[in-house]
Protein backbone atom coordinates (compact mmCIF):
# COMPACT_ATOMS: atom_id res chain seq x y z
CA UNK A 1 0.00 0.00 0.00
CA UNK A 2 1.26 3.43 -0.97
CA UNK A 3 2.67 5.92 1.90
CA UNK A 4 2.07 9.61 2.17
CA UNK A 5 -0.41 11.97 4.56
CA UNK A 6 -3.32 9.87 5.78
CA UNK A 7 -5.59 12.94 6.28
CA UNK A 8 -8.77 10.99 7.26
CA UNK A 9 -12.37 12.65 6.49
CA UNK A 10 -16.02 11.67 8.16
CA UNK A 11 -19.21 13.12 7.40
CA UNK A 12 -21.56 13.86 10.35
CA UNK A 13 -25.17 15.71 8.89
CA UNK A 14 -23.86 19.41 7.16
CA UNK A 15 -20.42 19.07 8.71
CA UNK A 16 -16.85 17.17 8.19
CA UNK A 17 -14.44 15.97 10.31
CA UNK A 18 -11.05 16.18 9.31
CA UNK A 19 -7.95 14.57 11.23
CA UNK A 20 -4.88 15.79 10.17
CA UNK A 21 -1.83 13.73 11.35
CA UNK A 22 1.56 14.34 12.28
CA UNK A 23 3.35 11.53 10.91
CA UNK A 24 3.11 10.34 7.42
CA UNK A 25 1.54 6.80 7.00
CA UNK A 26 -0.12 4.07 4.49
CA UNK A 27 -3.47 5.18 5.53
CA UNK A 28 -4.34 2.47 7.74
CA UNK A 29 -4.60 3.05 11.54
CA UNK A 30 -1.52 3.17 13.10
CA UNK A 31 -0.01 0.07 14.74
CA UNK A 32 2.67 -0.15 17.70
CA UNK A 33 4.56 -2.29 15.03
CA UNK A 34 5.05 -0.16 12.05
CA UNK A 35 3.77 3.31 13.54
CA UNK A 36 8.05 4.45 14.21
CA UNK A 37 8.80 3.67 10.78
CA UNK A 38 6.80 6.51 9.05
CA UNK A 39 8.58 10.04 9.36
CA UNK A 40 6.66 12.49 11.82
CA UNK A 41 6.01 16.04 9.61
CA UNK A 42 8.81 17.94 11.63
CA UNK A 43 11.22 15.98 10.39
CA UNK A 44 9.94 16.50 6.32
CA UNK A 45 9.10 20.62 7.01
CA UNK A 46 10.53 21.92 10.16
CA UNK A 47 9.48 22.86 13.56
CA UNK A 48 7.13 25.48 11.97
CA UNK A 49 5.04 22.34 10.83
CA UNK A 50 1.90 22.96 13.22
CA UNK A 51 1.60 26.67 12.58
CA UNK A 52 1.51 25.86 9.20
CA UNK A 53 -1.35 23.64 9.33
CA UNK A 54 -3.24 26.43 11.88
CA UNK A 55 -3.10 28.77 9.56
CA UNK A 56 -4.83 26.95 6.73
CA UNK A 57 -7.52 25.57 9.49
CA UNK A 58 -7.70 29.19 11.75
CA UNK A 59 -8.95 32.43 10.04
CA UNK A 60 -8.09 35.71 11.34
CA UNK A 61 -11.07 37.34 10.68
CA UNK A 62 -13.25 36.01 13.08
CA UNK A 63 -12.88 35.52 16.83
CA UNK A 64 -11.37 32.43 18.46
CA UNK A 65 -11.61 31.01 21.67
CA UNK A 66 -8.83 28.73 22.94
CA UNK A 67 -9.10 26.00 25.61
CA UNK A 68 -5.15 25.43 26.48
CA UNK A 69 -2.84 24.36 29.52
CA UNK A 70 -2.86 26.64 32.07
CA UNK A 71 1.42 25.94 32.10
CA UNK A 72 1.45 26.76 27.96
CA UNK A 73 4.68 29.23 28.28
CA UNK A 74 2.57 31.50 25.68
CA UNK A 75 -0.40 32.82 28.09
CA UNK A 76 2.47 34.73 29.57
CA UNK A 77 2.74 36.86 26.44
CA UNK A 78 -1.00 37.81 26.34
CA UNK A 79 -2.27 40.86 28.02
CA UNK A 80 -5.65 40.32 29.19
CA UNK A 81 -8.66 41.07 30.93
CA UNK A 82 -11.01 39.57 33.07
CA UNK A 83 -13.45 37.32 30.94
CA UNK A 84 -17.15 37.80 31.68
CA UNK A 85 -19.95 34.58 30.89
CA UNK A 86 -21.39 36.36 28.24
CA UNK A 87 -18.81 38.13 25.36
CA UNK A 88 -20.63 40.64 23.04
CA UNK A 89 -18.41 39.40 19.65
CA UNK A 90 -19.83 42.96 18.07
CA UNK A 91 -17.46 44.96 20.47
CA UNK A 92 -15.16 42.78 21.37
CA UNK A 93 -11.80 44.65 21.50
CA UNK A 94 -9.27 42.86 23.16
CA UNK A 95 -8.24 39.61 24.86
CA UNK A 96 -10.26 38.14 27.63
CA UNK A 97 -8.91 35.62 29.59
CA UNK A 98 -10.26 32.98 32.85
CA UNK A 99 -8.23 30.50 34.46
CA UNK A 100 -9.88 27.21 35.71
CA UNK A 101 -7.04 26.69 38.42
CA UNK A 102 -8.41 22.77 39.53
CA UNK A 103 -8.29 21.61 36.13
CA UNK A 104 -4.94 23.23 35.47
CA UNK A 105 -6.59 24.62 31.93
CA UNK A 106 -7.20 28.20 30.82
CA UNK A 107 -10.14 29.86 28.83
CA UNK A 108 -8.79 32.60 25.85
CA UNK A 109 -11.36 34.94 23.90
CA UNK A 110 -9.23 36.78 20.96
CA UNK A 111 -10.98 38.90 18.74
CA UNK A 112 -11.10 38.94 15.21
CA UNK A 113 -7.35 39.44 13.78
CA UNK A 114 -5.98 40.37 16.99
CA UNK A 115 -2.77 40.01 15.11
CA UNK A 116 -0.44 39.63 18.50
CA UNK A 117 -2.78 37.17 20.22
CA UNK A 118 -3.72 34.85 17.34
CA UNK A 119 0.31 35.03 16.87
CA UNK A 120 0.43 33.55 20.26
CA UNK A 121 -2.35 30.76 19.74
CA UNK A 122 -0.35 29.92 16.16
CA UNK A 123 3.62 30.01 18.17
CA UNK A 124 2.21 27.54 21.09
CA UNK A 125 -0.90 25.92 20.48
CA UNK A 126 -0.58 22.04 21.11
CA UNK A 127 2.69 22.28 22.99
CA UNK A 128 1.02 19.97 25.69
CA UNK A 129 -1.65 17.77 24.31
CA UNK A 130 -0.30 14.34 24.99
CA UNK A 131 -2.93 13.39 28.19
CA UNK A 132 -5.93 15.82 26.88
CA UNK A 133 -6.86 17.64 24.01
CA UNK A 134 -6.69 22.23 23.30
CA UNK A 135 -9.32 23.26 21.32
CA UNK A 136 -9.78 26.45 19.32
CA UNK A 137 -13.00 27.60 18.11
CA UNK A 138 -13.94 30.21 15.87
CA UNK A 139 -17.51 32.37 16.22
CA UNK A 140 -20.00 32.45 13.58
CA UNK A 141 -20.27 36.19 11.78
CA UNK A 142 -24.06 35.89 12.86
CA UNK A 143 -23.47 35.61 16.44
CA UNK A 144 -23.25 38.54 18.38
CA UNK A 145 -23.05 37.48 22.03
CA UNK A 146 -20.73 33.86 22.93
CA UNK A 147 -22.03 32.29 26.23
CA UNK A 148 -17.93 31.62 27.26
CA UNK A 149 -19.22 29.10 30.11
CA UNK A 150 -20.93 27.08 27.25
CA UNK A 151 -17.61 26.16 25.57
CA UNK A 152 -15.59 25.52 29.06
CA UNK A 153 -18.40 23.12 29.76
CA UNK A 154 -18.03 21.28 26.53
CA UNK A 155 -14.39 21.24 26.80
CA UNK A 156 -14.10 20.34 30.17
CA UNK A 157 -16.51 17.10 29.96
CA UNK A 158 -14.52 14.43 28.01
CA UNK A 159 -18.18 12.99 26.74
CA UNK A 160 -19.75 16.71 25.56
CA UNK A 161 -15.93 16.34 22.94
CA UNK A 162 -15.63 12.83 22.70
CA UNK A 163 -19.14 12.85 21.03
CA UNK A 164 -18.54 14.33 17.42
CA UNK A 165 -22.16 14.45 16.97
CA UNK A 166 -23.07 17.18 19.38
CA UNK A 167 -20.56 19.34 17.33
CA UNK A 168 -22.84 20.93 14.54
CA UNK A 169 -25.07 22.32 17.54
CA UNK A 170 -22.34 24.40 18.81
CA UNK A 171 -22.14 27.66 18.41
CA UNK A 172 -19.20 28.08 16.28
CA UNK A 173 -18.19 28.45 12.67
CA UNK A 174 -15.71 25.24 13.36
CA UNK A 175 -13.97 23.60 16.16
CA UNK A 176 -9.93 22.95 16.30
CA UNK A 177 -8.76 19.74 18.71
CA UNK A 178 -5.07 19.29 19.16
CA UNK A 179 -4.47 16.29 20.90
CA UNK A 180 -1.59 13.49 20.49
CA UNK A 181 0.45 15.73 18.59
CA UNK A 182 -2.47 15.41 15.60
CA UNK A 183 -4.81 17.81 14.17
CA UNK A 184 -8.30 17.64 13.70
CA UNK A 185 -10.91 20.01 12.52
CA UNK A 186 -14.79 20.47 12.54
CA UNK A 187 -16.74 22.94 10.10
CA UNK A 188 -19.73 23.22 7.85
CA UNK A 189 -19.16 20.72 4.52
CA UNK A 190 -18.26 23.57 2.31
CA UNK A 191 -15.71 25.06 4.51
CA UNK A 192 -14.00 21.67 5.19
CA UNK A 193 -13.82 21.22 1.41
CA UNK A 194 -11.52 24.55 1.19
CA UNK A 195 -9.55 23.41 4.21
CA UNK A 196 -8.95 19.92 2.34
CA UNK A 197 -8.28 21.57 -0.74
CA UNK A 198 -5.66 24.46 0.72
CA UNK A 199 -3.59 20.72 2.85
CA UNK A 200 -3.46 19.58 -0.61
CA UNK A 201 -1.74 22.97 -2.18
CA UNK A 202 0.72 22.87 1.14
CA UNK A 203 1.34 19.11 0.64
CA UNK A 204 2.61 19.91 -2.75
CA UNK A 205 5.30 22.77 -1.55
CA UNK A 206 6.37 20.33 0.95
CA UNK A 207 6.54 17.09 -1.63
CA UNK A 208 4.84 15.01 0.29
CA UNK A 209 1.17 13.18 -1.53
CA UNK A 210 -2.44 13.34 0.23
CA UNK A 211 -3.57 10.00 0.25
CA UNK A 212 -7.26 9.11 2.56
CA UNK A 213 -6.97 7.91 5.94
CA UNK A 214 -9.97 5.94 7.60
CA UNK A 215 -12.51 7.61 8.58
CA UNK A 216 -12.18 6.74 12.89
CA UNK A 217 -9.33 8.98 12.38
CA UNK A 218 -11.06 12.24 11.54
CA UNK A 219 -11.90 12.90 15.19
CA UNK A 220 -9.77 12.15 18.82
CA UNK A 221 -11.03 8.38 19.80
CA UNK A 222 -13.40 6.90 22.27
CA UNK A 223 -10.89 5.22 23.51
CA UNK A 224 -8.31 7.98 24.12
CA UNK A 225 -7.51 10.46 27.02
Amino acid sequence: MASGWPISTREIGRWTLIGIPQRLGDGRPPERMSFESFPVLEMLIGENWLREILMVVLPKSLPWAWWTSSSTAGLRQLSSQRMPAAVPLRSLRGVLLRRFFFQGMTQVILPAAQSDGQAVVLEWAGIDTEHQPEFIWTAPDTLDVWNTKAIAAWCRSKTAWRDFNSIPNLPAERVVALFDGDVFCAAPTAVARAVIETLRHKANEWNIAVIAGVPELAWPRKGTA
